[in-house]
């Protein structure tokens, strides 16, 4: 009795023995076959995943029981060797199943990466703090735009409160955008600058810089349409109204006669005055670019008659001869610089000057 029953169990543990070998050969086929199969399971969703994990899990436990079973049974009877034998069987496949489910927990573990919440910096107060300085500083230039659109304006024509403003003969001092400041005395400017600044002490300083007209610094107030001067160093005010500048243009006579050679601008380069005569009998006289005349003219007996107005009207008549782009005016030589219609031309003086530019530069470059 004691031999059979060591026999069986002898034969019982050949089995167990043969059971292991074929099931560590199944764990190596299937593995070599979850390898190849890998690549599909990243195509598979990531919620299926989460469940084939729980499964294994659940397998795996179960597969642990029943092989501890089965080697208590084994003492025993060889009947309950087969049912262990048959119990490995199936904890190997639960092995194989818990195998790839360790290429399933990758991806149940990046879901948790990216249900993660992202921690990101408060803005606290700034995004308010931003649109309160920007409200503030809006609210500021409309303010200033508001103030200034009801402060009196420096620009504009100036004319004595002290004289009758029909008067031809007054004088206008006119204050213009881009610093241009000029005074006229009917048809005639005298061309210049100004400027605006402040003192020492605070006081508003106007400077005017008119040749041949008005060239002083003032100190200066305005009240409406009243503008108070007071030159430095003295105490002596003098008062300008705003006033709209007279139209003083002079009426072109019916029997204008007109010389065709004469149309467009000449300039004569000893003296610097430059004569425009256009097709409409208007003339425009500019002397150094800072003496400027408006005038009509109008041909009579082979002269050029001139008037103009400065507080009453002035004429001259001037003998001339007009020779392709030269005109002779008295001892005056003038060259065309420009057509009837602005069209700008070459003229021999302009010929000269860039000759001897292009040579100068020659001469600094061969030294060089």
């Amino acid at each position: 009795m004691g031999e059979e029953q060591n026999k069986s169990v002898f034969e019982n543990k050949e089995q167990e023995d043969s059971k292991d070998t074929d099931m560590n050969e199944t764990v190596s086929e299937t593995s070599v076959e979850n390898n190849e199969e890998e690549t599909q399971f990243v195509s598979e969703p990531q919620n299926d995943f989460s469940d084939d994990v729980t499964d294994d899990l659940n397998t795996e436990n179960d597969s642990s029981e029943e092989t501890d079973s089965a080697e208590f049974f084994n003492e025993y009877s060889f009947e309950n060797s087969e049912e262990s034998s048959e119990n490995t069987e199936e904890g190997t496949e639960n092995q194989v199943d818990t195998d790839l489910s360790s290429y399933q927990g990758q991806y149940v573990n990046v879901e948790a990466q990216e249900s993660t919440p992202v921690k990101t910096k408060k803005k606290g107060i700034l995004y308010p703090s931003t649109i309160v300085v920007l409200v503030l500083v809006v609210a500021s230039i409309v303010i200033y735009g508001i103030y200034a659109s009801f402060q009196p304006s420096i620009k504009g024509a100036w004319v004595s409160t002290s004289v009758d403003e029909t008067s031809t003969a007054n004088s206008y001092l006119v204050l213009g955008d881009d610093n241009v400041a000029y005074m006229t005395l009917g048809t005639m400017r005298y061309m210049g600058i100004y400027s605006t600044s402040f003192d020492d002490d605070g006081q508003k300083i106007l400077t005017v810089d008119i040749p041949y007209a008005l060239q002083s610094n003032f100190v200066y107030e305005l009240q409406g349409d009243i503008m108070t001067l007071v030159m430095e160093g003295d105490t002596t005010e003098y008062t300008f109204k705003n006033v709209e500048l007279p139209d003083y243009t002079l009426t072109v006579p019916d029997d204008y006669v007109r010389d065709d050679n004469l149309l467009g601008k000449w300039k004569d380069y000893t003296y610097d005055i430059e004569y425009t005569f256009r097709a409409d009998g208007t003339m425009l006289i500019s002397e150094a670019g800072v003496v400027e005349a408006d005038c009509i003219y109008n041909i009579v007996d082979g002269t050029i008659h001139v008037e103009y107005l400065a507080g009453e009207v002035y004429s001259m008549d001037m003998e001339y001869t007009v020779d392709g782009n030269n005109l002779t005016i008295g001892v005056m030589n003038f060259q065309k610089i420009a057509d009837e219609n602005g069209k700008a031309i070459q003229t021999e003086e302009q010929t000269t000057e860039a000759d001897t530019t292009a040579e100068t530069t020659v001469e600094e470059t061969v030294a060089a």
